[in-house]
């Protein structure tokens, strides 16, 4: 699940610029008081010089529109749980379900509902971020934004390298104006997953704030490879 939605979102002027110079120094983003042991730019180098396998060859999973109206229709709780044998975690179908219906019932205005579907997402694999994706944005719209962000870390304290929570939780940091925490949540982010396209995105526009503008684009251009069909790489 990837929140394009929310990086897309970030004002590209929001903030007061910062000087080219500080936008080098801060290159090197800091985790705590440690640093994550790279720089910005050599990220960036770094994916530049990858090969890049055609999107087109890279299989996605969809649900056929009969499963998603059986489900639908049956709106049966609990439901049956699939899990592989000898696993510890359930099938991704299961995730794939309880998204999908979480998502119509926000559609239809069925708050209570979409809640419950998505702690039932969380209860069932907590490591699948897509539940804490789902309920920290339910709560940023309400204006609990505390809240969203507490949905997050606790996301990430049962997969802490999970790219779509941690750019989430950047673009959260964002638009409350800590660009610096954004930046490194981003960086985290593209370390789990160098072929996240939305936290390239998210980096570009963090990067065009400070007015460094070469290394927006080669993001943006990073977010295309990985993403080439991708409508907020292109608008």
């Amino acid at each position: 699940m990837v929140w394009l939605v929310a990086a897309a979102a970030v004002p590209r002027w929001s903030q007061p610029a910062v000087p080219h110079s500080a936008a080098r120094s801060a290159d090197v983003v800091m985790d705590g008081a440690r640093p994550l042991g790279f720089s910005l730019s050599r990220l960036i180098q770094d994916e530049e010089q990858q090969p890049r396998v055609p999107s087109a060859a890279v299989p996605r999973s969809t649900l056929s529109y009969r499963v998603r109206d059986a489900l639908l229709d049956a709106m049966e709780q609990p439901y049956t749980i699939w899990s592989e044998p000898g696993s510890d975690r359930p099938l991704r179908a299961n995730l794939d379900l309880l998204v999908f219906r979480g998502r119509t019932l926000a559609r239809q205005g069925d708050q209570k509902g979409a809640l419950a579907t998505y702690r039932r997402c969380v209860a069932i694999d907590p490591r699948d971020g897509r539940g804490w994706l789902a309920l920290a944005r339910l709560s940023e719209r309400d204006g609990r934004v505390d809240e969203a962000i507490d949905l997050l870390k606790r996301g990430l304290k049962h997969e802490p390298a999970n790219a779509h929570v941690l750019q989430a939780y950047g673009a959260i940091e964002e638009r409350r104006g800590h660009g610096d925490e954004a930046m490194r949540l981003y960086t985290r982010a593209l370390q789990s997953d160098p072929t996240h396209a939305a936290s390239w995105i998210a980096l570009s526009l963090s990067l065009q704030q400070r007015r460094d503008y070469g290394g927006a684009w080669r993001c943006l251009r990073l977010a295309s490879m990985a993403e080439p069909r991708s409508y907020y790489v292109w608008q």
